[in-house]
């Protein structure tokens, strides 16, 4: 369906995500290299979030509990 996110969340090589075409605010969160969060914010509708510093962007659904600043993520399969 366009415009909605799933219930999960969605990695980014990126430094700014956007929320054209999107029918709900999401969260992001900027990463840097290592993975380590710098910024969490909710992006709404129509607007565009930009991360400098960051290499990546972690979506995630808008209710969801951000984490805190300068903790490191881990990636898994599982």
């Amino acid at each position: 369906m366009r415009g909605s996110h799933p219930q999960a969340a969605m990695l980014l090589r990126t430094r700014s995500v956007h929320g054209f075409g999107m029918v709900r605010p999401f969260l992001a969160v900027g990463l840097t290299d290592d993975l380590r969060v710098m910024v969490a914010r909710v992006v709404n509708p129509g607007r565009i979030a930009y991360f400098p510093g960051c290499r990546w962007v972690l979506e995630l659904p808008a209710d969801a509990q951000p984490p805190s600043p300068g903790l490191v993520l881990e990636m898994s399969d599982g």
